[in-house]
C-alpha cells in the first residue's frame, strides 16, 4: 500500500535541503493532507541603488520651496480659522450698504434748558414708581399678615377646615383648550412623497 505521508515527508525534506542560489532561498512549507502547499516569494538579490549626485544649490532651493509652501498654508488656515458661518438671515443687503450714509440720522443738538428738564422728569418717574412699589409691598405684607392670622383662628377652631383651606385650588385659573379636530381636505392637492431639494448652501 503506497504511503502518502512517508512520501509528502521525504519530499518536504529534499525542497527544504535544495539551494536555488548562493544568495536566495524559496521555502515551501507542506502539510500532511493533500492540496495545502504554501510557497513565499523569491527574495533574489537585488543590488543597492547608486546614490545620484545631488546639486546643495539645487537641495537647498528645494527646501526653501517646501518651506514656502507649508508657511502658504499656515497662513491660510490662520486667516480662515476663526471666520465664523454666515447667518442669510441676518446679513444685509448690498442695497442697504450703499445707503448707509443715506439712512444715518443726525445728532439732534438739545439746549440746556431741554437737557435739564428731561432729567428732572427722569427724577419725578423714578420718585414715583418708587413710591407705587413700596405701597404695593406694604397692601401685601398687610394681606399676608391678615390671612396668617385668619388661619391661625381657624386651627383653634377646627383642624379639618383648617387642612382644607391650605389645600392647593386646582380651580383657582381655568383653563380649558381644544385643539383643531378635522381639517378640511384642500382639493388638487398633492401629498408629498417625502424627498425634497436641498437648496441651502453648504459651509465647510
Amino acid at each position: 500500500m503506497f504511503n502518502m505521508a512517508a512520501s509528502l515527508g521525504f519530499l518536504t525534506k529534499s525542497l527544504l535541503n535544495l539551494r536555488l542560489s548562493t544568495t536566495c532561498y524559496r521555502w515551501i512549507h507542506m502539510q500532511e493532507t493533500p492540496l495545502n502547499i504554501h510557497v513565499t516569494s523569491a527574495l533574489w538579490g537585488v543590488p543597492m541603488k547608486k546614490k545620484r549626485k545631488v546639486d546643495p544649490q539645487l537641495a537647498i532651493m528645494r527646501e526653501q520651496k517646501k518651506k514656502r509652501k507649508i508657511e502658504k498654508q499656515i497662513r491660510r488656515l490662520e486667516k480662515y480659522a476663526q471666520k465664523l458661518k454666515p447667518i442669510e438671515e441676518i446679513q444685509i443687503s448690498n442695497q442697504l450698504q450703499q445707503e448707509t450714509k443715506l439712512r444715518q440720522r443726525r445728532n439732534t443738538v438739545i439746549s440746556f434748558e431741554e437737557s435739564e428738564e428731561r432729567v428732572k422728569l427722569v427724577k419725578q418717574w423714578s420718585q414715583y414708581q418708587q413710591k407705587l412699589f413700596g405701597e404695593e409691598m406694604k397692601a401685601l405684607a398687610l394681606a399676608e399678615l391678615a390671612q396668617q392670622k385668619a388661619l391661625t383662628e381657624l386651627r383653634k377652631e377646627s383642624e379639618e377646615l383648617y387642612q382644607m383651606a391650605i389645600q392647593m385650588d386646582a380651580k383657582l385659573i381655568p383653563f380649558k383648550h381644544e385643539g383643531p379636530l378635522y381639517t378640511v381636505a384642500i382639493s388638487d392637492y398633492k401629498a408629498p412623497d417625502g424627498e425634497y431639494n436641498d437648496i441651502s448652501r453648504k459651509w465647510d
